[in-house]
C-alpha cells in the first residue's frame, strides 16, 4: 500500500522547499477513489524520507524503510551493509555515513534512482523523480520497446536518467565522498545429485517454512489463487503451516461456467480445503474501458500494456483495501518451468519478452512506425560456453523478471502490500538445486501437489484475456481517440499512426482466417514456432500493438505532465485533497463471496 521518496542532499546542503516539493510528489501517487492515510515526512538533516500512504504493514525505523514483507528473523534490516533478511521487499537503509537501497532476488518491488553532485533521488515511483527533477529527457529508444516487446526490455525507465535496482542488487551511496557502489548478484543454478523425492521434499520443506511466517497475519493476506500450479503450491503451503486463507479470483463472470477455467477451478479448489473464495468481475460494471486504461497507464508509469486484470479500473483492490487488507500473496515462481525448448539466442530473447524491431518481417505494419532502432546491450549476450538453457536462466533473472514480473506488483503496491513466497531466496536456493527434468513445468511442483494437495484438476484456460478485451468496440474506440493525441503524432510516423488508429475501428476483416491462424498456432509444439520464428519474424496483433502505441504515448504525457520545467525541490502548487466521500461506504457490486 506504501511507496516512498527519497532525498539525500550532497553534506551541507539544504534544499530549500523540500519537504512541500516531497508532500506534492506524495499527493500525485496517491491511488485514485481511496483517501489515503497522511505521508509521513522524516528528516535527518540533508536527508528526507517520506512515505506515500503508509499503513502497519510498512517496517519504518528512523530513515530506513521496509516496503513489502520480511520472511525471516528480521535482524538489523535497518542497518546499510548489515546481510538483508529473505523476503520479498524493497529497503532503504541510512546512517550518518551511507543511504543504501536493497532489492529482494526478485526485485519485486520497482526502486529507482538518480544522482548527480549535488543530490541522490531515489523512489518506488519514477514520476516522483522526475517531478523532482523539474523536467523529463525522454529515452527515444523506450518507446521502440514498448511497441516491439509489451514492456520497457533492458531499459530502466522511460527518463534517460533514471536508473532501477536491479534484483539481489545493491545500490550504496557514501556520503562523505558522494560515490556509488551498484552491485547486483547472479549464480547459475547448480544441480545437485539427490533423488527426485529428496529434491521435492527440499522444495517443499522450503515453501512451507516460508508460508509460516504468514500466518499470524493471513486474515488479512488473501492469497491471489488462480487454477494453476504456482498459486496452488501456496495455498497447500498455507495449509500445511496451520492457516486457511481467504483466496481472491478475478476474472469476466462467464469464466465461472466455463469448467476448466481458472475461475472455476479456483473456485473448487477453494471449497475442497474449506477456504473462503471471493471472485470479483472484471465486466461487473461496463462502460468504464476509458477510466481503467487511464488509470492503468498512471498507475503502473507505462511500464507494460496488458491492462486485462484490471480493466474493472482497479475496483478489486479498492475493495480489498477498504476491507481493511494489508497485502496479498501472489504465486510468482522464480526460474523453475515453462523453460520451452531453445534452438538460438533468437528463441532466448523471444521467451523472455525481449523482441527488437528488426526482430519483425520488413512487411509487419511496427516496420512504418517511424520507431528508432534499439541495440541489444552487451551484458546481455549470450557468453562464451553459456549453453541456451543457461543464457534463458540469466536473462530471466536479470531481464524478464524485472521488466515483466516486478511491474505486476507495482500495479498493486499503491493499494495493498505484495508478498511472494515462492520469491523468497530459501525457496530460490532450492529450486536453484533441482536438475532440469525437475525444473520443466510442471516438475518438482506438480510432484509435490501430488503428495500433499487436493485432488482438483489444473485450469487450462484463463479467467480473462486481452484478446477478448480488445475485441470489444468500445476499448478500440478509446485506443484510436488516444492515438490521434499530439503525442502520438511526435512518437510515430503520422500516415502509418493515422492507418492504425482507421484499422482499429474498422469492423475486422477475415475473422474466420484471423481466428484459424491463432489456432494453428496454439496447437503447433514450441519447437515448430522456434525453428518457424527467424523465418516469419516475431507475431504481433494490430490490435495489441495500438493498445502499445497508446501506453506509451500516454505514458510519455504523464511524465511530461510531472515535469514541467521548475528549480529542482522548489515548492510547488499542492494539489486538492480528493473527498472522503470517495472512500469507504462505497458499495461493490462487482463481487462475489462463497464462504466455505
Amino acid at each position: 500500500m506504501a511507496q516512498f521518496i527519497l532525498v539525500c542532499d550532497r553534506a551541507g546542503r539544504q534544499a530549500g522547499g523540500r519537504a512541500a516539493a516531497l508532500e506534492e510528489c506524495a499527493r500525485a501517487l496517491w491511488p485514485p477513489s481511496i483517501v489515503p492515510a497522511p505521508t509521513k515526512l522524516v528528516e535527518d538533516g540533508s536527508l528526507a524520507l517520506a512515505v506515500v500512504n503508509p499503513n502497519e504493514g510498512v517496517a519504518l525505523r528512523g530513515t530506513s524503510l521496509c516496503l513489502g514483507r520480511i520472511l525471516d528473523t528480521p535482524g538489523a534490516w535497518w542497518r546499510p551493509g548489515s546481510s538483508p533478511p529473505d523476503g520479498t521487499y524493497s529497503l532503504i537503509r541510512c546512517s550518518p555515513d551511507e543511504v543504501e537501497t536493497v532489492a529482494d532476488l526478485a526485485a519485486s518491488r520497482g526502486v529507482w534512482y538518480y544522482h548527480d553532485p549535488d543530490v541522490f533521488l531515489a523512489s518506488s515511483s519514477q514520476r516522483a523523480l522526475v517531478t523532482l527533477l523539474g523536467s523529463f529527457e525522454l529515452e527515444p529508444t523506450a518507446v521502440t520497446w514498448m511497441v516491439t516487446s509489451g514492456s520497457l526490455g533492458p531499459l530502466p525507465s522511460y527518463d534517460r536518467r533514471l536508473r532501477r535496482v536491479s534484483p539481489d542488487g545493491t545500490v550504496k551511496l557514501d556520503r562523505h565522498t558522494w560515490e556509488l557502489d551498484v552491485r547486483s548478484r547472479w549464480e547459475p543454478y547448480q544441480p545437485q545429485d539427490l533423488s527426485d523425492e529428496e529434491h521435492v521434499r527440499r522444495l517443499n520443506d522450503a515453501v512451507v517454512e516460508t508460508c509460516a511466517y504468514l500466518v499470524p497475519d493471513v486474515e488479512r493476506w488473501p492469497v491471489l489463487l488462480s487454477g494453476g500450479y504456482d498459486s496452488r503450491t501456496i495455498l497447500v503451503g498455507l495449509l500445511q503451516a496451520g492457516a486457511r486463507p481467504r483466496c481472491v479470483t478475478w476474472g469476466f463472470e462467464a469464466s465461472l461456467r466455463d469448467e476448466r477455467s481458472d475461475a472455476a477451478i479456483a473456485s473448487r479448489l477453494a471449497r475442497e480445503v474449506g477456504a473462503r473464495h471471493d471472485f470479483f468481475r472484471l465486466d461487473g460494471r461496463p462502460g468504464r474501458t476509458a477510466e481503467a486504461l487511464e488509470r492503468f497507464v498512471t498507475v503502473s508509469e507505462g511500464q507494460l500494456p496488458d491492462f486485462t486484470m484490471y480493466a474493472d479500473a482497479f475496483e478489486t483492490w479498492e475493495t480489498l483495501a477498504a476491507e481493511g487488507c494489508v497485502g496479498v500473496v501472489r504465486g510468482d515462481n522464480h526460474g523453475w518451468g515453462y523453460l520451452g525448448e531453445f534452438s538460438s539466442d533468437l528463441n532466448v530473447r523471444h521467451h523472455c519478452g525481449a523482441d527488437l524491431l528488426d526482430d519483425y518481417a520488413p512487411s509487419h505494419p511496427i516496420r512504418r512506425l517511424g520507431l528508432p532502432r534499439q541495440s541489444w546491450p552487451a551484458e546481455l549476450t549470450r557468453r562464451d560456453g553459456e549453453d541456451l538453457l543457461g543464457y534463458r536462466d540469466r536473462l530471466q533473472h536479470s531481464l524478464f523478471i524485472p521488466s515483466r514480473i516486478s511491474p505486476l506488483n507495482d500495479l498493486k503496491a499503491p493499494y495493498l502490500e505484495i508478498v511472494n513466497p515462492l520469491q523468497a531466496r530459501r525457496v530460490a536456493d532450492v529450486v536453484a538445486s533441482l536438475p532440469e527434468r525437475l525444473r520443466v513445468h510442471p516438475g518438482a511442483l506438480a510432484r509435490a501437489l501430488d503428495v500433499h494437495g487436493p485432488a482438483v484438476p489444473f485450469a487450462s484456460r484463463p479467467a480473462a484475456t486481452l484478446h477478448q478485451i480488445l475485441a470489444a468496440a468500445a476499448t478500440r474506440e478509446v485506443i484510436a481517440e488516444g492515438l490521434r493525441t499530439a503525442t502520438a503524432r511526435r512518437l510515430f510516423d503520422a500516415p502509418a499512426l493515422e492507418a492504425v488508429a482507421r484499422e482499429l475501428v474498422s469492423p475486422p476483416r477475415r475473422p474466420g482466417r484471423a481466428r484459424a491462424a491463432r489456432t494453428l498456432r496454439a496447437m503447433l509444439p514450441r519447437r515448430v514456432l522456434n525453428v518457424a520464428m527467424p523465418m516469419v519474424g516475431a507475431r504481433l496483433d494490430s490490435r495489441e500493438m495500438a493498445l502499445r502505441m497508446f501506453v506509451a504515448a500516454r505514458a510519455v504525457e504523464l511524465f511530461e505532465t510531472r515535469g514541467p520545467a521548475r528549480s529542482r525541490l522548489a515548492p510547488l502548487p499542492l494539489p486538492a485533497i480528493p473527498s472522503p466521500g470517495n472512500s469507504r461506504a462505497r458499495q461493490y457490486p462487482h463481487m462475489q463471496s462463497n464462504r466455505a
